[in-house]
């Protein structure tokens, strides 16, 4: 399955991936929904570019990472709820819900991590 993984070839032995970017397991804890709303995104070029360029917005107009996370995990709630609407698999995660919110701050905070530039720290005085 060459197209469905990566070796990396480090001190004479293989490390390999399958399904590379299917799971976030190895940088991140995801919910279920976030990660189907991740998977979503990856999967729709347009959706992608949107939210990219939303997450990017957001950062340069939040003074501080965790307001800019915290926005961001409320519009992909929003967002998720709305695409509940349309995407059966949205449709059937959210009915098993109810009415209870999720969380979707490890996705905001991963978003930002991997598509935005970091900001520069402050030098200690």
């Amino acid at each position: 399955m060459p197209n469905k993984c990566n070796a990396v070839l480090n001190a004479g032995f293989a490390v390999v991936f399958y399904n590379l970017g299917r799971t976030l397991a190895p940088y991140m804890s995801l919910n279920r929904s976030e990660q189907l709303l991740y998977d979503y995104i990856q999967q729709h070029r347009e959706e992608r570019q949107f939210w990219q360029d939303k997450v990017q917005a957001i950062v340069i107009g939040s003074a501080e990472l965790p307001s800019a996370s915290a926005r961001l995990d409320s519009e992909l709630w929003r967002y998720f709820g709305e695409r509940s609407s349309v995407v059966p698999s949205f449709a059937s995660a959210v009915h098993g819900l109810g009415h209870k919110r999720l969380s979707m701050k490890n996705l905001a905070e991963f978003l930002i991590r991997v598509w935005t530039e970091p900001k520069p720290r402050k030098p200690a005085a």
